[in-house]
């Protein structure tokens, strides 16, 4: 065996050579255990580079390993054992492979994520299919772009628990930077061109925010003055009972981009969701829209 490709067992292990992953099988595993096999793994897949490069690879490695793993040993410690799982450790690969390229905080932090509902899933579900492939996507999107996806999801597949949290929310997520962007149509088509959106072809794509909002938050949308009623989304009243200053600009965004024409894909959906709680510090749960 060719030294550098050699593998070492140890106590209650086999270890099975191959190109992509290391199949390890021990009773038990710990922080550290899990923490080398990534290392080992990533170590024997990734691309010869210079002295130079390789080292900043192998440090942005290690520096993903050891923040997944931080996570899981926080919330998911039962999980860590799935590191020896061939699938897991092809996924680990991937996402080493992504940020030892692009070492940027946004990847780390999105990459991490992804990774932890990774390790949460059952092996055979429909779940772990969709983010194996929103993690090889990942490289594929800025920033912007996932600002995006996450509007759109916002809007078309999310009811908050009220129309002037939608409204926050989407101030927070559709940034000045991404506003020079919302009519470029090339901006979105990248979207469908790496499997995360595609053409909206219902009757959705010509409406809209104050059409979806009226689908939406119905119930919220009459309220009574001096004895009238008035409806909140009619500009002349709407700042006063949505959200202030805030709306006109929300609603002026949303109206003159492209959004309203695309619709997301399962794995437009998990990266909206990953984005959205890193950005707003949430937590929703992806069971709601992806089961299996």
């Amino acid at each position: 065996m060719d030294k550098k490709n050699e593998i070492n067992s140890g106590d209650n292990s086999t270890n099975i050579q191959g190109r992509q992953v290391l199949v390890n099988q021990q009773i038990g595993i710990s922080y550290s255990d899990a923490r080398q096999i990534a290392l080992d793994v990533y170590k024997q897949n990734f691309y010869e580079l210079s002295e130079e490069a390789k080292s900043v690879a192998l440090e942005r490695a290690e520096k993903l390993i050891d923040e997944l793993l931080r996570n899981l040993e926080k919330e998911l410690p039962e999980q860590i054992e799935k590191i020896k799982v061939p699938d897991v450790q092809y996924t680990l690969i991937k996402a080493q492979s992504i940020y030892a390229r692009n070492g940027g905080p946004d990847t780390l932090e999105i990459l991490t994520n992804l990774l932890k509902d990774r390790f949460r899933v059952k092996e055979d579900s429909l779940k772990k299919i969709v983010l194996n492939e929103a993690i090889e996507i990942i490289p594929k999107l800025t920033i912007n772009q996932l600002n995006l996806l996450t509007a759109i999801f916002l809007v078309k597949n999310c009811k908050m628990s009220k129309v002037r949290v939608l409204i926050e929310s989407l101030d927070t997520i559709i940034t000045d930077d991404l506003v020079q962007f919302i009519q470029e149509r090339n901006y979105f088509e990248h979207l469908v061109y790496v499997g995360a959106a595609s053409n909206d072809i219902t009757t959705d794509s010509s409406q809209n925010l104050e059409y979806f909002i009226r689908k939406s938050y119905s119930e919220e949308l009459n309220e009574k003055v001096e004895g009238n009623t008035l409806d909140v989304l009619d500009p002349p009243v709407r700042n006063q009972f949505v959200i202030d200053t805030l709306s006109e600009s929300v609603f002026f965004k949303w109206n003159h981009g492209y959004f309203n024409r695309y619709a997301l894909t399962s794995v437009g959906i998990a990266l909206a969701v990953t984005h959205f709680n890193i950005v707003m510090n949430a937590n929703i749960d992806l069971n709601i829209w992806i089961k299996g």
